[in-house]
């Protein structure tokens, strides 16, 4: 395996896990009135793309 594609593959896992934490975050702000509702769906949004793009990317990456 090589080491460069794996250390890829590991650093795209930790900003989807972390746009992941973050826009569940903010949605649970939102949804409690802690900042402006837009911010939900905004959040929503990002977290249905970067899943979407990492599973993309995961696809590239196995063949």
């Amino acid at each position: 395996m090589d080491d460069k594609r794996f250390r890829k593959f590991v650093i795209a896992y930790i900003i989807n896990f972390s746009v992941i934490a973050i826009g569940v975050v903010l949605m649970i702000l939102a949804s409690n009135g802690v900042i402006p509702e837009i911010f939900q769906k905004i959040s929503l949004i990002a977290v249905i793309a970067s899943v979407i793009l990492f599973g993309r990317f995961a696809n590239s990456y196995r063949r």
